[in-house]
């Protein structure tokens, strides 16, 4: 893909799925990577689950630049992005307890240790999650 065929996926779809992996901070979460005309939209859910989990978004003001962050976060280069959206990585070994991932979630978020895209003014998604991101954090409250 070069950015001509991005920005016309773009332009046809409402979401384009770019990276689905195990997140390597939160054992047994996917960690799905999106970007839109408009943004940005990084997601970790519980491993078989699509609902409830932590959801961020930004907008995109430049989308060549945006296009250098995102492959630095994904360690792929645009010329092998494709649609990853049937791509759902293999069960992790580790298996949390939903508690104990929750646990996990709050600290990283409450000590500003969860890696999200930079350059971008992230808000999160859940009014829940939303009370343990700290003010200066990259990622903002609604």
């Amino acid at each position: 893909m070069d950015f001509r065929d991005l920005r016309f996926t773009l332009m046809a779809t409402s979401s384009f799925q770019i990276d689905i992996r195990l997140s390597e901070q939160i054992p047994d979460h996917v960690r799905t990577v999106a970007i839109s005309e408009k943004s940005i939209s990084v997601q970790f859910d519980q491993y078989n689950w699509d609902e409830g989990g932590l959801y961020f978004q930004a907008p995109i003001v430049n989308l060549a630049d945006s296009i250098a962050i995102l492959e630095d976060y994904i360690a792929k280069p645009l010329t092998e992005w494709r649609d990853c959206s049937l791509d759902y990585p293999e069960a992790p070994e580790t298996v949390l307890s939903v508690e104990y991932g929750r646990s996990l979630i709050k600290d990283l978020l409450s000590n500003e240790e969860l890696r999200l895209p930079d350059g971008h003014s992230f808000r999160i998604g859940s009014l829940y999650w939303s009370q343990f991101v700290p003010q200066n954090m990259n990622a903002c409250r609604e």
